[in-house]
């Protein structure tokens, strides 16, 4: 793992709608990330996700 002295990150989200910058902490990040790989590794998420179920009952529930 590459160790980076950057304290935040920003990410960027565009709609049509228009835009949000959002600023996280990079220790946060990287912790999150690093319990999402040991939950589920990488190349294994489309065992542990069915998006279109999910996203027919996030419709469903709208």
């Amino acid at each position: 793992m590459a160790v980076h002295s950057a304290e935040r990150i920003v990410v960027e989200f565009r709609a049509d709608e228009g835009m949000a910058l959002v600023r996280l902490n990079s220790a946060d990040v990287r912790e999150f990330l690093g319990r999402s790989y040991a939950l589920v590794p990488v190349g294994q998420e489309g065992g542990y996700l069915d998006v279109d179920a999910d996203l027919a009952a996030l419709l469903r529930d709208a």
